[in-house]
Order: structure tokens, then sequence, then C-alpha cells
């Protein structure tokens, strides 16, 4: 009993680190819709003398003229939340004419952020119909940029281009759609996103982006050092690089994935352990069996087959009760697994062919040792 159960768990756990892995690997095939290219991101808080609105407008702008002359830097943009950054994501109540809001809310809740206009180079968001912001904004009507899922949602038909509507309580026009970005997970579905005008709304604190022409690495340092120059009372909150950023993304299914996976190899270890154990035993107490068979001429592969066939009949009932039980297992992973399926082919072949493969060679060693063994000495022996 203990081997089989020892079995049944060995091959839940393989298969939910199989479904773990290759769940976690289809998530780094995922395109996050920006940061393809190296980029280095400070978030700044400006110290309480530049906080004036002008005055931080001002900061920013000699900020990003400052490091765009730096070598190796191809473009600077400032930002007030970054896309995957769960904790730090605006919401802003949208009212489109002719579409209701949902019961009990003053319009539609979008996710948005305040950018400029180098903004979505600096992060790789292609623009795909109109502009991006212009500094002559600041003076001009209240403009907006949308994602394609938010053009989508509420205008499925004609172009979101020029399009109004209201954002709280403010009429804002659209003069740009851009691709989409995963917002908040991903693994999520495309987001609608709200792109609202930093030069029309300043802040004190920003995110700095700046992409670079080869590693970032290095241009965290460069860049802190310009923000100290230009502002020595600033707040940093924050230094790092895109990579680091998207990889915090990964980092709970790469552990989760890793620890499953830690789980399972030691199970598949004591199920080895347990059965080479038991057929050991059992070679040891059919001593003077194997002894008469060897005397009278067995072949020493029909005594290793049969030999092994006690424990492995053991394993055969602890797959089939480890795969019943991987299959309910699998259905209650079905939502936090992406871009496989609960029941996915390939992990519930992998680890069943895995553990039998290391349970024949733990049964094959102790049954090979036991024909080496002098009939003689095997019948003296009992």
């Amino acid at each position: 009993m203990l081997v089989v159960v020892q079995v049944a768990v060995s091959l839940l756990l393989l298969v939910g680190s199989a479904l773990f892995l290759r769940s976690f690997r289809a998530r780094l095939d995922i395109d996050p819709g920006f940061g393809a290219r190296p980029a280095a991101l400070i978030n700044v808080q400006a110290s309480t003398a530049l906080r004036a609105e002008d005055r931080g407008r001002g900061f920013f702008r000699t900020l990003r003229q400052e490091l765009l002359a730096l070598p190796g830097v191809e473009a600077v943009g400032l930002t007030g939340d970054l896309h995957l950054s769960p904790l730090d994501n605006s919401q802003a109540d949208v009212t489109v004419p002719g579409i209701d809001p949902p019961p009990g809310r003053p319009g539609h809740p979008i996710f948005s952020a305040r950018v400029d206009g180098g903004f979505f180079d600096a992060v790789g968001i292609r623009i795909v119909e109109g502009r991006t912001f212009q500094e002559s904004d600041r003076n001009g009507p209240p403009v907006v940029i949308v994602s394609e899922a938010f053009a989508r949602r509420f205008w499925p038909g004609p172009s979101g281009l020029g399009q109004v509507f209201r954002v709280d309580t403010t009429q804002h026009t659209v003069v740009g759609v851009a691709a989409d970005a995963k917002v908040n997970s991903l693994g999520e579905d495309l987001t609608p996103f709200l792109y609202g005008s930093y030069e029309q709304s300043p802040r004190s604190g920003m995110l700095v982006v700046i992409r670079t022409a080869g590693t970032a690495d290095g241009f965290v340092a460069k860049a802190l050092a310009v923000v100290r120059r230009l502002d020595p009372e600033v707040q940093i909150i924050e230094a790092k690089t895109m990579e680091r950023h998207l990889a915090a993304m990964l980092l709970p299914h790469r552990l989760a994935a890793w620890i499953i996976s830690a789980f399972g190899a030691l199970a598949l270890l004591l199920a080895s352990i347990g059965l080479f154990g038991v057929v050991s035993y059992a070679v040891s107490t059919r001593g003077r069996e194997v002894g008469i068979r060897m005397a009278l001429g067995a072949e020493p592969g029909g005594v290793v087959r049969l030999l092994m066939g006690s424990g492995l009949q053991l394993v055969v009932v602890g797959t089939v009760i480890g795969l019943g039980l991987a299959l309910v297992a699998g259905r209650a992973l079905s939502g936090v697994l992406y871009g496989i399926q609960s029941m996915d082919p390939v992990a519930f072949v992998v680890a069943p062919v895995v553990l039998v493969l290391v349970a024949v060679l733990a049964a094959w060693l102790p049954a090979r040792r036991a024909i080496h063994i002098s009939p003689v000495r095997s019948l003296k022996s009992d």
C-alpha cells in the first residue's frame, strides 16, 4: 500500500509540475505589446520647490532633453502608470454617447495613464491611427489617445479617430489610436486603455522611460546622475530596467513551477526508493526459489522479469490511481494555467512515462543482482 500511494502521489506531482512548466513556458511567449527594446525606468518625484505646475513641467522637459543627449539613448518618454504595474493602475469613468454605463456606475471604468508624446516611442507601442501628443496640446482642447481594444469596444464600426466622449466630467477628443498592450497581467484578454495628455495635466511624480540602443543596465546609473544634477532634492522612488519590470510579472509563475517540480522530483525519488526496497525484500524472501530456477537452467532474463513483475504490478496500480487524481487536480488548476488545457496531452504522457522508466530501473537493479548469486549459496542460505 505504501508503494502504491507513493507512486500515485509521485505521478500527481509530476503531472502538476509538467502543467505548470508548460504554462510558464507559454507565458514566456506572450507578447506584452511593449518593452521589446531595452529601456531604463526611473520613477521620479520632483522636490517640493518644483511641484508647481509650470516648474514641474519645465523640470521634466529639461530632464528629457538631457537624457536624449546621452550617447546610446534612442527615445525618452514619461508616464504616470506603466503597463503591468497592477498596484499602480489608475481608472477613469468614461461616458460615451449612446452607450449606457454599467448599473450603479457614473461611467465605464477604464484603465488610464497620463503620458507625454515621447512615451509611445520609448516603450515601443505603435500609433496605428492618428498622432501622438504634442506640446501644442497644452493650450488646446482636451485630447486623448485610446487603445485598439477601447476603439473596438465603443466604436466597432467607424474609426475611433475624432470621436468625442467624457472622461469624468470633461469632454475629450480622440486624436490617436494606439496598439494594444497588456495592462494588469500577461494572461489577460486585451483590455481597453485610455492615455491622457501629460502636457494638459502635468504631475510632479512621473516614471521616466529611457529606451537604449544596447543593454539598459548601465544607463540606470547614468540617468540617476542626470536627475540628481537637475534637482539634488529629487526623490527616486524606484530605478530598474524594463527587463526586470517584465520579469517581475513572471516571478509568481516561475516560483510555482519550480516549487512543484521540486516536490515532484522528491516524490519520484521516494517512490523509487520504496519500489527498490519492496523488490529487494521480495527477492530476499524468494532466494531459494531463485536458486532452484537457476539450478534447473532457467534463463536469467526470465528470472529477472519474474522478480520485476511483482514490483511493477504495484506501479501499474499506483499509476492508474495517480492519473485519476491528476485529472481531478488538472481541472482544479485550469483557472491558473495559461496557453494549455488542464488535460494537456504532453503532461499526461511524459509524466507517466518518466515514472514508469524510473520504476523499471528501481525494480531491475535488485532483480538483476539476484541472478548473479550462486544457486548453491541461495539454497544453503535458506
